[in-house]
């Protein structure tokens, strides 16, 4: 059966880890057995792409016209998979996403509403699968999974041990909690600290949590996925803990596979999605509390043979099972039989106008300029932002995204003289492409 599938994606980074991990990588290897499109939702034909597409895959985006479409999608009989990679009821409230987006009631009312009028809904764990299982009775559960899987190296020839532990600025309390169980291994063992080096690649205010428990450590600065890969290559073992809360027990288990995939030996919280997928002794060393941690840290620092082995054992299982190339075919035939359900619609045989063998990711080139204005804009607009969307909006005047942020500029520096010029203008972009979406859906 000839079918598409188009990953939609809100406008983010393309080198980073949530996008290579949930739309990138997935759409690449589903590439190899469909034809597979990836966009961002300020792509100016992103309206006909949403219309258009066999099947669709919506990566947790909270938006009005996206939720319309899908609507539309669900009457013709279009297929449509809503994807939850994210516990969006307890963002940390230490990030802008979490006290500014995802608290908001009506923003998890509307992700709720949009998983429900999907046709099946898909998640990134199995924590977040049973938490939000209500919200579709079809559902499956897609893992993270490595994309490249180098044959396996040596160890790293360090003079001494490098224990390493990375995150981004969202993490801040799994970086206090972790310094904590660090620091009281070191009262406990302080040989043990003798024997390691610490390295942290991480934003300078988790670094502090370290610092501020007496922690002495190497500081790496958050940088590239490329970076992060080369940082996590010279370790000799990697940590992955998380607190009890629940967004950090809905992630998925991430920092195992990126370790794994490099030969580097894991040592795990024994919560969340780690529980399921690592195999004391196996695959990785788990802990549970003070005791269990400081043991694991001790094995894995003193003890060569527990490191090779659990290297070893973990490369294996990313060679062998836990890589999106050996994990597209559950994904595959899962949609393959939303399309088929979908049979008596009379775009069964429809393909979107920008499928194409293999896989396609739909860029425009306005995009990166657009991306960090809006950045800009979020964080605290200056002259030069509305500079930056005159000249989106004078380069790319179809793209009605450009417009409405540049009305909603207008808006918030309480500027009226072209106010009502630019919401004019956004209408009538945005008419437009639906009109082009639908004609062509004809």
């Amino acid at each position: 059966m000839l079918f598409d599938v188009t990953f939609l994606a809100h406008p983010q980074p393309r080198d980073c880890g949530d996008y290579r991990h949930r739309t990138l990588w997935p759409a690449q290897a589903l590439g190899e057995h469909v034809p597979t499109i990836a966009v961002q939702t300020i792509h100016p034909d992103v309206f006909t792409a949403i219309v258009q597409s066999r099947l669709l895959v919506v990566g947790m985006i909270v938006d009005n016209e996206v939720h319309a479409l899908l609507e539309y999608r669900r009457s013709v009989g279009l297929p449509t998979v809503y994807e939850i990679s994210d516990d969006f009821k307890a963002f940390p409230e230490n990030t802008s996403l979490g006290t500014l987006f995802y608290a908001r009631p009506e923003i998890q009312a509307q992700i709720e509403s949009m998983a429900k009028t999907c046709d099946a809904v898909q998640f990134s764990s199995p924590v977040l699968a049973e938490k939000y299982a209500y919200l579709n009775d079809n559902q499956a559960v897609f893992m993270n999974q490595a994309w490249t899987v180098p044959n396996l190296h040596a160890p790293p020839q360090n003079k001494a041990v490098r224990v390493g532990w990375t995150a981004s600025g969202g993490h801040l309390a799994d970086a206090q909690d972790l310094a904590r169980l660090l620091a009281h291994a070191k009262a406990r063992d302080p040989q043990l600290f003798q024997d390691f080096t610490l390295c942290l690649m991480t934003t300078p205010r988790n670094a502090q949590a370290f610092t501020d428990a007496g922690l002495a450590f190497e500081h790496t600065p958050t940088g590239s996925f490329e970076h992060y890969m080369q940082f996590i290559s010279g370790l000799d073992a990697g940590l992955a803990h998380l607190t009890p809360d629940a967004f950090a027990q809905g992630r998925s288990d991430g920092k195992y596979i990126e370790y794994a995939s490099r030969g580097v030996p894991a040592i795990c919280h024994a919560s969340g999605t780690y529980a399921s997928t690592i195999r004391h002794g196996a695959n990785g060393l788990l802990y549970t509390d003070e005791k269990s941690f400081r043991s694991a840290l001790s094995n894995i620092v003193r003890v060569p043979e527990i490191r090779e082995h659990i290297r070893n054992q973990a490369h294996t299982d990313i060679k062998q099972s836990r890589n999106h190339r050996t994990a597209a075919m559950e994904r595959f035939n899962f949609y393959r039989e939303l399309v088929e359900q979908s049979q008596d619609s009379p775009f069964s045989q429809s393909i979107s106008p920008f499928a194409q063998q293999g896989f396609h990711s739909l860029e425009h080139s306005y995009e990166q300029e657009f991306f960090a204005a809006m950045n800009e804009h979020n964080q605290g607009p200056q002259p030069a932002t509305i500079q930056r969307y005159h000249r989106l909006s004078q380069q790319e005047p179809s793209a009605w995204k450009v417009w409405e942020r540049f009305a909603a500029l207008y808006r918030r520096l309480g500027l009226h003289e072209h106010l009502e010029l630019l919401e004019s203008r956004c209408e009538e972009a945005k008419q437009t492409a639906l009109e082009r979406a639908f004609e062509r859906a004809a």
